[in-house]
């Protein structure tokens, strides 16, 4: 079986940088993610044999084309749509395209906007897209000193339009089609903006316990531990801090001072928990468990109930 030569790599050039969006919730905060993806694919691969020039509005061109290099597009198109995010508020698009070919290295393409429409429209099914003909279009000259002279260009069929994914401004001519049979790369510059949002909720106990000394306080008291300097409460909200971040896959730096603790509600069902009603100003929290809000509003959407030990509570191993 012809072994298939395609190479698709992925690389995370810079993640974190946040900027409120107004697109998504109301002043969200947003991160930005961009990506290099690209295929490659040999055009000594190619039925060279077959070439056949023609004259085509006074152009003498010929086309090389198979469903293996349609197919390097398509898969690389699809690994993009995998690197975008499942939530609904996210905006993406190719910023760039860029070629490396026959030492013409980062040549930029003229089209990667009507490109990115339709990536965007297709909204992440690549069967929308409807990626066909991929296609190499050779352009001759005879040039009255050095002779016959070539021009790349590459062609997709995407949705019906024909689209330039390289040529013309970006390309050089070629002396021999010798010189065509080389790796050919394309580089898709993905751009992702990814709303930062918190909000869930611990199901299940993950360690955190208030501490011994602290006999049924009040809601205002747990807040005021939870934000006071000593070394306990500090490695409790870096404990929090952590948790979140590792749940939520964010990258926050730090919490805002907690406004509500809620009745922690336990589901013998699902031998879970879920947050219930807020505590009122004053009252004990008395129930082996409860829930803390946590948020970062600058940094972060929503808020995330962390699930706490009340010690003077039921003892267990959680």
């Amino acid at each position: 079986m012809k072994k298939l030569l395609i190479i698709l790599s992925t690389s995370a050039l810079s993640v974190g940088a946040i900027a409120p969006v107004v697109n998504f919730s109301l002043y969200a905060p947003v991160e930005i993610i961009t990506k290099k993806i690209s295929y490659s694919y040999d055009f000594k691969k190619f039925n060279w044999n077959n070439l056949q020039f023609k004259t085509i509005n006074g152009i003498s061109q010929a086309e090389l084309t198979n469903e293996e290099f349609t197919k390097a597009l398509r898969d690389c198109v699809e690994k993009m749509f995998e690197e975008i995010p499942e939530e609904i508020s996210n905006v993406y698009f190719i910023n760039s395209i860029t070629t490396n070919f026959n030492g013409d290295l980062g040549s930029k393409n003229s089209q990667a906007e009507e490109f990115s429409k339709e990536f965007e429209d297709a909204n992440k099914n690549i069967n929308a897209m409807n990626i066909k003909n991929h296609t190499l279009v050779i352009e001759r000259y005879n040039d009255p000193t050095l002779g016959y002279l070539y021009f790349a260009n590459v062609y997709a069929s995407i949705n019906n339009q024909k689209i330039r994914l390289f040529g013309l401004n970006s390309s050089k001519p070629f002396q021999t089609l010798d010189d065509l049979k080389n790796e050919f790369e394309n580089i898709f510059e993905l751009e992702i903006h990814k709303e930062i949002r918190i909000d869930g909720y611990d199901k299940n106990p993950w360690g955190l316990k208030f501490p011994q000394n602290v006999p049924f306080p009040p809601e205002y008291y747990i807040i005021g531990w939870f934000m006071s300097a000593n070394e306990e409460s500090k490695k409790m909200r870096k404990d929090v801090l952590k948790h979140i971040n590792e749940v939520k896959k964010v990258k926050l730096n730090e919490i805002d001072r907690p406004e509500t603790v809620y009745r922690a509600i336990f589901d013998k069902d699902t031998n879970t928990y879920s947050p219930g009603k807020a505590y009122e100003d004053s009252v004990r929290v008395d129930e082996d468990y409860f829930y803390i809000g946590i948020t970062n509003k600058e940094g972060a959407f929503g808020e995330y109930k962390i699930l706490i030990k009340n010690t003077p509570g039921k003892e267990d191993s959680n």
